[in-house]
């Protein structure tokens, strides 16, 4: 047989990338490469997290070599933050139904679960595999750390004084519980047509900070102030445009805000998040909490101001593209969803701290 099936570019169904792009075919063809060490990576939980393990995908590739083949899965709200991903050569979601096939029929050589939960431990656990790291699920329902490094992540999460007490950021501790030697790589993300088409609409003009208002559900005092955020624009502008970013749980809240700041763009709403990609692209500094968009601006290397109460400022990574501003207050870092003490945590970073900040992040553009 000429055709070698077991290439990293055949996709089994069609002719590969080289043989339609240059009409090259086996067994002469130089794109050759044999799938050799496969792994499978589980990620759920939650999108942002998910974008920011990307940070594993150069130190997998070079402890394994040019045949690496990497499976990975996770939740269909993270699919299209991971599928234009170089070094993902397949990407399956928790409810494709080939997944439970997958498990049954192939064998990996590491399955690696990266979330402390039953979901990720039971798929990592339920596949054919020579070695395990991460997270596994015990026979008797629980999940266990299935080394050490996970071990010390799992203690993390279980107690709040070794979480306040961590000097490590998160990609440190992915790298370790994969067995990872050296600095974590960067976050990856490829913009795609959506990305390009929103990017493209943003009009030319001064320098355009984004203010990502929200913060998800989970924390209250994850998100800042809306009196902050108009102080800071009213600050701001109109020397400096400033775009009102956010998704539909943003929606009343930025109603609010550009009331007060008539002049503020809204070139986020409605759009895919690969559309909100773009136009993340086209701001000059973003000002966020710690959410998604704080890992998606990363990716995009735009200059970043991220803001931090409840959650751990030393677990983020930003890259050298800028700065973080964490509330004064000696329970800074207590994962509390809320608390009554006064005034918060995100009430102690004032705009003018922010407005400094932003100046600073302009100053450091190339």
């Amino acid at each position: 047989m000429l055709l070698r099936p077991d290439c990293l570019e055949f996709p089994g169904d069609r002719p590969c990338r080289p043989s339609k792009e240059r009409g090259q075919e086996c067994p002469d063809c130089p794109d050759y490469r044999p799938v050799g060490f496969r792994v499978l990576l589980v990620k759920l939980d939650a999108p942002g997290d998910v974008l920011r393990t990307t940070s594993v995908l150069e130190g997998l590739h070079r402890r394994h070599g040019p045949g690496l083949h990497l499976t990975w899965v996770t939740r269909p709200a993270s699919l299209p933050l991971l599928e234009r991903s170089e070094g993902i050569h397949r990407l399956l979601s928790t409810e494709d139904p080939l997944l439970p096939i997958l498990l049954k029929t192939e064998t990996f050589d590491l399955a690696a679960a990266l979330d402390p939960s039953k979901d990720a431990a039971a798929i990592a656990s339920a596949a054919v595999a020579s070695q395990r790291r991460g997270f596994v699920l015990h026979p008797k329902g629980y999940v266990a750390p299935a080394d050490a490094a996970a071990s010390t992540w799992l203690e993390m999460g279980a107690f709040d004084r070794l979480k306040k007490a961590n000097t490590r950021t998160c990609q440190d501790h992915l790298q370790s519980m994969l067995g990872l030697e050296g600095h974590a790589g960067p976050i990856r993300y490829t913009p795609g047509n959506a990305a390009r088409a929103a990017a493209a609409a943003v009009p030319a003009g001064p320098p355009l900070v984004g203010f990502n208002t929200g913060a998800g559900k989970r924390w209250t005092y994850k998100k800042w102030t809306e009196e902050g955020w108009i102080a800071l624009g009213r600050l701001l502008m109109p020397a400096t445009r400033v775009a009102l970013l956010g998704g539909p749980e943003e929606m009343d809240r930025n109603n609010v805000l550009h009331k007060a700041l008539p002049g503020a763009l809204r070139p986020g709403e409605g759009l895919s998040l690969d559309g909100f990609a773009g136009v993340l692209s086209r701001c000059d500094v973003v000002v966020t909490g710690d959410t998604l968009a704080l890992h998606l601006a990363v990716a995009l290397k735009r200059r970043v101001v991220a803001l931090f109460g409840p959650t751990s400022a030393t677990e983020v990574e930003l890259y050298g593209l800028g700065e973080k501003l964490v509330a004064d207050i000696p329970c800074q870092c207590c994962y509390l969803p809320d608390c009554d003490v006064r005034p918060t945590c995100m009430d102690r970073i004032t705009p003018a701290l922010l407005h400094a900040a932003v100046l600073r992040q302009l100053e450091s553009r190339p």
